[in-house]
């Protein structure tokens, strides 16, 4: 009986110090959380874990590749800046005390939107000072339009400047809060000087009945 009674304490014992090792071996779970979310065409993130154990070793992976370097566990928060990225990625956080290994959940994605193409197309290119020209806004769900600051999609435009041309930029936002711009350039041509001569002899004018005279004119490449 005695003896029965000393394997058994000597058994459960055992059984202590090995539920202490896997407790310990165990690595609590540090909840992910990555800012911002989304970003515009490119750009960087950070993911952060809001605590962190000492004796741990954490790391961040995109599934594929370690990004940066691995931190050793502080009981701090730890925060890993993802580099610059360009398509949308899901991070990873893993974490090893040399006995156990595991991930942080969830895993965290960083959205990448493209921005939008922005494009103004013009009646015009090129007009006749004195004349008006409408622009029209495409690529984008609002806008805003500079000089002016006019948010319509199409802005009338009168630029009078006939010795250097007038740019006007567009900037476009679309449904993903991403922005992007677009410039067009108006050449502004003067009004032609007319003149019209006349054949009769260079003072004259005015002829008798039945006569002729020639009119020439200048100023301009067509006339009617």
């Amino acid at each position: 009986m005695y003896k029965k009674t000393t394997l058994s304490i000597k058994v459960i014992g055992f059984l202590l110090v090995l539920l202490t090792q896997t407790l310990k071996a165990q690595i609590a779970n540090q909840t992910p959380v990555v800012s911002p979310t989304a970003i515009c065409g490119t750009g960087t993130a950070t993911v952060t874990i809001p605590s962190s154990e000492v004796g741990v070793t954490y790391a961040l992976t995109d599934g594929v590749s370690l990004i940066g370097t691995p931190v050793s566990g502080t009981g701090n928060s730890i925060s890993f800046p993802t580099g610059t990225l360009t398509v949308t990625t899901t991070f990873i956080v893993g974490a090893t005390n040399g006995t156990s290994t595991v991930t942080m959940n969830p895993p965290v994605t960083v959205t990448v939107n493209p921005l939008p193409n922005v494009s103004i197309s013009a009646s015009h290119t090129a007009i006749c000072k004195g004349a008006v020209d409408t622009l029209t806004a495409s690529g984008a769900v609002n806008y805003t339009w500079a000089p002016g600051g006019a948010t319509t999609t199409t802005e009338t435009v009168a630029p009078t400047s006939t010795t250097t041309a007038t740019n006007y930029t567009l900037t476009g936002t679309d449904a993903n809060g991403c922005t992007n711009t677009s410039t067009i350039s108006i050449t502004v041509n003067p009004v032609p000087t007319l003149s019209i001569t006349s054949s009769t002899g260079g003072g004259p004018t005015s002829i008798c009945p039945g006569a002729t005279a020639t009119l020439t004119a200048s100023g301009a490449s067509t006339y009617t």
